[in-house]
């Protein structure tokens, strides 16, 4: 039987319901706030925070009260996100709703900040969560546009939170806030400041070294006196007394030449012992900076999205002598030579996670990838033959036998190349996701004996036959995700049949396990055409896409109604399900 809709659980439906009149509630106090003089801002969240908030700790267990939280504040994000709220009204009554509900057992918290820039409560959020958030784990503070932090008031909130492990500041963070959460984090183990053009070197030095400046001169003085302890007491008086008035033009000299010279000391934060996460892509923060972080963090295992590490890779080879090897195992290269990603393998020898875009360096280097690659994400590369040679005699190597997800996406080229999947696609026994665009797949030679048991996702741009796509999904019996966009010569007609194998292939069942199919392009389908995939595919719940499926408005309308009254959990999708969907996320 197809999917269906079943009722929810009572405690889910009583929560929602709960969680629908607090966020009222909270609507409520920000409308009285702002409708009657005398209840100022300061006056309303001080009523929600004794008399509201009371009866909520008391009443409901912490467990239930950190759910309540998150839907309240899930709800708030919908609102925004569909435009039945500004956010800057939103803003507010997630302050209400905070000093209601907030309290030292809540572990993890989200905080969608005002829009307007220097906002009034943000001091009023920042008290809150330096008096009623010291349990938290994870903290995120969310923001649409710039937005300028008040580092004095942030510095409270750090030092309150002493278990904080995860913090997420994304647009927000500036190098002052940085060189707060150096001075106050010392448990922290992830830090993404991505997408903040107002973090820079000067920031990431300031994050994970603590400068300290010390006088010369007064190490001076100490010898010195350390000198006249030794002398007799008839020594000390003899000299000062000839040296009780004028100084020597010499010794003045000497000291003035010693008080310019300073001692410059630099030493780890604490964090730098436990933070395994740091990411700072789309900031101001350039390879001298990267350099900084990977000397400081010994167990830095990421740098998030940050695709220029190859010239930072250069700079530490440079600077470290014996070479240094790194624990990282995500890593993002852009327009990667053949030295810089060998410098990679040698440095990185733990990688199971590599992005390369616009690879400039030779194909045969790909061979010096370590086998602990358990995913692999090529961008833009080049569709010439000596290119495709190395990839496939990389991919059927013994590099790739523990890959996982495989993503391909090639050049545009004005004609379309070919890429053999026979050529590596049975050796690949542990791949669970495929993704290729920018070629023609095929798939062809007799594939009875091949089996790919673990393959779960399949992602092609262009298919050359039906007969290819039928080859795939019979080797694929655990196949849960399939998306084509093109597949020359398919219509609905050969999708029922190459679906419904089960009369010629009893043993294949191909279709039982799949929940989501995507054909961007199907001639001669028609409402029937999705009502016989149903019937074939039992755990199907997503398909598109049907406006290119030659549908008419009145059939789509008339399959609405049919959802409805056999109240079936199919999701129907359109162009944009290619692109970015649950089943292939941009990555």
């Amino acid at each position: 039987m197809p999917c269906r809709y079943q009722p929810r659980s009572l405690l889910e439906l009583s929560e929602d319901a709960v969680a629908s009149g607090l966020v009222g509630t909270c609507y409520e106090a920000h409308e009285m706030s702002h409708r009657d003089a005398a209840w100022t801002q300061s006056r309303t969240l001080a009523f929600t925070r004794h008399r509201v908030r009371p009866f909520w700790t008391a009443s409901v267990p912490s467990p239930v009260r950190r759910r309540l939280l998150d839907k309240c504040m899930d709800r708030m994000a919908d609102a925004i996100r569909d435009g039945h709220a500004i956010s800057s009204a939103v803003g507010n009554v997630s302050l209400y709703l905070l000093h209601i509900m907030l309290d030292t057992d809540i572990r993890g918290l989200r905080v969608q900040l005002c829009c307007y820039y220097g906002c009034s409560h943000q001091t009023a959020l920042f008290k809150l969560l330096a008096t009623e958030a010291k349990g938290l784990v994870s903290l995120e503070l969310a923001r649409q546009t710039l937005f300028s932090l008040d580092a004095q008031l942030f510095h409270k909130v750090l030092l309150s939170t002493t278990n904080l492990k995860r913090l997420v500041l994304k647009n927000i963070a500036s190098d002052k806030i940085l060189k707060t959460i150096g001075q106050s984090c010392s448990q922290l183990e992830i830090l993404d400041v991505s997408h903040s053009s107002q973090v820079t070197d000067n920031g990431i030095k300031d994050l994970l070294l603590q400068v300290e400046i010390k006088d010369k001169l007064n190490h001076f003085k100490r010898k010195k006196i350390q000198t006249t302890n030794k002398m007799s007491w008839w020594n000390v008086i003899r000299t000062l007394s000839r040296k009780i008035k004028v100084k020597t033009v010499s010794e003045r000299s000497k000291i003035n030449n010693l008080s310019f010279i300073l001692e410059y000391c630099q030493q780890p934060t604490k964090l730098c012992s436990t933070l395994y996460m740091l990411n700072i892509a789309n900031t101001s923060v350039t390879s001298h900076g990267i350099l900084i972080a990977l000397k400081s963090i010994p167990k830095l295992e990421t740098l998030g999205e940050y695709c220029h590490i190859g010239k930072a890779l250069e700079l530490l080879d440079k600077s470290s002598i014996p070479p240094t090897k790194l624990q990282l195992t995500m890593a993002n290269a852009f327009r990667t030579t053949s030295s810089r990603l060998q410098l990679l393998c040698n440095t990185c020898t733990k990688l199971n996670r590599l992005t390369i875009t616009e690879p400039l360096h030779s194909p045969m280097m790909l061979s010096q990838l370590p086998k602990t690659l358990t995913f692999i994400n090529l961008q833009n590369v080049p569709t010439d033959n000596a290119w495709l040679d190395g990839l496939y005699k990389f991919l059927s190597g013994p590099q790739s036998q523990n890959l996982c997800e495989l993503f391909l996406k090639f050049r545009r080229e004005e004609v379309l190349p070919t890429v053999d999947l026979n050529n590596f696609l049975p050796q690949l026994v542990n791949l669970e996701t495929l993704s290729i665009d920018g070629v023609q797949s095929t798939f062809h030679s007799d594939c009875s004996n091949i089996v790919l048991k673990k393959l779960e996702k399949i992602q092609l741009s262009n298919i050359d036959n039906s007969n290819t796509l039928q080859q795939l999904l019979e080797c694929t019996p655990s196949l849960k995700v399939l998306h084509v966009y093109v597949c020359l010569g398919l219509n609905s007609s050969n999708l029922i049949d190459i679906l419904n194998t089960r009369e010629t292939f009893p043993a294949k069942k191909i279709s039982k396990s799949l929940n989501c199919i995507y054909i961007n392009d199907l001639t001669l389908a028609n409402i029937n055409t999705i009502k016989c995939i149903m019937d074939l595919c039992p755990e199907i719940n997503k398909i598109g896409n049907i406006n290119n499926w030659d549908i008419s408005q009145e059939e789509i309308k008339e399959l609405n109604m049919w959802k409805h009254i056999n109240n079936f959990k199919l999701e129907i999708h359109a162009n944009s399900h290619w692109y970015c969907s649950e089943c292939f996320p941009i990555l």
